[in-house]
């Protein structure tokens, strides 16, 4: 008995060392099997380019379980690279947020349809789409945190399918300086829209007439309405809050004779508001003309070149000032006159 008892004891010894290996290797399966689970679910940690529709319909395939992307999203190619072929967003349907800049630039979409689930963004940039007639797919939109800008979408009529958007916390940007929306004709679609943090800039878009459809827009930063050429009513952005305007520049809208809308003519009724207002059509062709149209009761208007401060060299006894002269303008029957 006490011989053969290390014997046995060795043999139970070499059995449970045995199921300790096989529990190990079992072990060290799972853990492998997980970590590849999770490493196919993490989103990517760098910006992610999506340059063809092959590249869109494996994103769900490569991060099955990623919703909200940490980092930005470009869809479609460079200017200097040929046009994407991508005109289906659906595969993307599972994400909610993009923490980066989101840029959409020459593909083939028609629509936003595949974006649904998106509620906030951190920017937006959608340019270079020669077929986008909507911006249909973008319903539960809330957010912008930082700024939207839209140009050279030359199908584009207005902004229908963004009417869940009420904030864009920097710029709005419609339009660009080298050729605006040349489809634009209105902004409808906006209508939830009640803030803009920065600048509200509406430029160079040649059919564009109006801005009705910003009904609720209360809050804007900078508003600069430029070179847009049939543009002839304005009185879509009478209701924003002139508290928070900074600045104000409506240039060269020729067919625009009629700016004396409730929004400006508080906004130019604060001493020192930066303002400038020329080349568009009679009536509004000047700060003068629209401080007259603002107060019809006035018949003789005189208005001085705004203060200047100018600081003499060290060492001087006087400095050259030059500024520009009054202008005098009146709501009197046609011939008479003003003499200063």
């Amino acid at each position: 008995m006490v011989t053969r008892e290390p014997v046995l004891l060795s043999h139970k010894n070499n059995k449970m060392n045995k199921y300790n290996l096989l529990f190990k290797m079992y072990t060290a399966s799972l853990l492998f099997l997980l970590f590849t689970q999770v490493g196919l679910a993490q989103c990517p940690t760098m910006t992610l380019y999506l340059k063809n529709q092959v590249d869109v319909d494996s994103f769900p395939i490569k991060y099955p379980d990623c919703t909200d992307l940490p980092e930005a999203l470009v869809i479609g190619t460079e200017d200097f690279e040929p046009e994407s072929d991508i005109d289906d967003l659906s595969p993307l349907s599972q994400i909610t947020s993009i923490q980066g800049y989101f840029r959409i630039n020459r593909t083939k979409l028609v629509n936003l349809e595949g974006l649904s689930n998106i509620e906030a963004l951190h920017s937006l940039d959608v340019s270079h789409n020669d077929l986008l007639e909507s911006f249909s797919g973008l319903s539960k939109l809330k957010t912008i945190a930082t700024g939207l800008n839209v140009y050279a979408n030359d199908k584009l009529p207005n902004f229908v399918g963004l009417e869940s958007l009420e904030m864009i916390g920097g710029d709005f940007i419609i339009g660009k300086t080298t050729g605006g929306l040349v489809s634009l004709k209105n902004v409808n679609g906006l209508s939830n829209l009640q803030s803009i943090g920065g600048y509200f800039n509406i430029l160079y878009n040649p059919v564009l007439e109006n801005f009705d459809g910003l009904s609720s827009l209360q809050k804007v930063g900078v508003c600069n309405m430029l070179g847009n050429t049939v543009l002839d009513d304005i009185s879509g952005l009478q209701f924003f809050d002139t508290h928070f305007l900074t600045e104000l520049e409506i240039v060269g809208n020729p067919n625009l004779s009629e700016c004396n809308i409730l929004s400006v003519c508080e906004y130019l009724a604060i001493p020192g508001s930066k303002k400038v207002i020329e080349d568009n059509k009679t009536g509004c062709d000047s700060y003068p003309e629209v401080i007259l149209a603002c107060n019809p009761s006035i018949n003789i208007g005189v208005f001085c070149p705004d203060p200047i401060n100018v600081a003499i060299p060290s060492g001087s006894t006087e400095v050259i000032v030059v500024w520009d002269d009054p202008i005098s303008v009146t709501n009197c029957a046609n011939g008479s006159s003003i003499t200063l």
